[in-house]
């Protein structure tokens, strides 16, 4: 794998004109253009830095993996977030059984049943919150019933009074 890589990092350079092959009755030999290395240095730069983070990265992976893998497996160890996608980013398909391989599954794992957990949180909230809302609409409707069935009463007690004429000096005042 190292040496495909050599390779196609070696045919970019000669594609790019950094540098020239040149061949001899002895083989192959490699040699810089150097005005060539000049105009592509940013380039260069950038895939060198590139690689460079790649390798940090991968570093820091495995060294945080053993840490978990010494740990028994703790879960406070484990990757979310922007540090599990980079992780996933930088794992080579070939470390998936290695102890980085393990980390970054299990820190997957951790992830899809952090977020069903609180999708099944948030889903007893939302049915919390409709049974309360059912509730209390069910308790305003009983006191509105209540409430008309009070003024109708009223209203017939009004009616049968009015209707009657007063008996003494006393209910008249009423």
């Amino acid at each position: 794998a190292r040496r495909d890589e050599i390779g196609q990092l070696l045919n970019k350079l000669i594609e790019a004109g950094v540098i020239r092959r040149a061949e001899s009755p002895s083989g192959s030999t490699l040699a810089f253009s150097f005005r060539s290395v000049a105009r592509a240095w940013p380039w260069l730069m950038e895939h060198c830095g590139a690689r460079r983070a790649d390798e940090l990265a991968r570093d820091r992976l495995l060294a945080t993996a053993e840490l978990w893998d010494d740990q028994k497996k703790d879960s406070g160890i484990l990757l979310t977030g922007a540090s599990l996608r980079r992780a996933s980013e930088v794992l080579g398909s070939s470390e998936a059984d290695s102890v980085s391989g393990r980390f970054v599954q299990a820190s997957q794992q951790h992830r899809r049943r952090t977020i069903n957990w609180l999708v099944a949180a948030l889903l007893a909230v939302v049915c919390g919150l409709a049974a309360t809302a059912f509730h209390f609409n069910k308790l305003r409707q009983d006191a509105e019933r209540k409430n008309q069935n009070l003024e109708a009463s009223l209203l017939a007690i009004n009616a049968a009074l009015a209707a009657s004429p007063p008996q003494s000096e006393s209910e008249r005042i009423l």
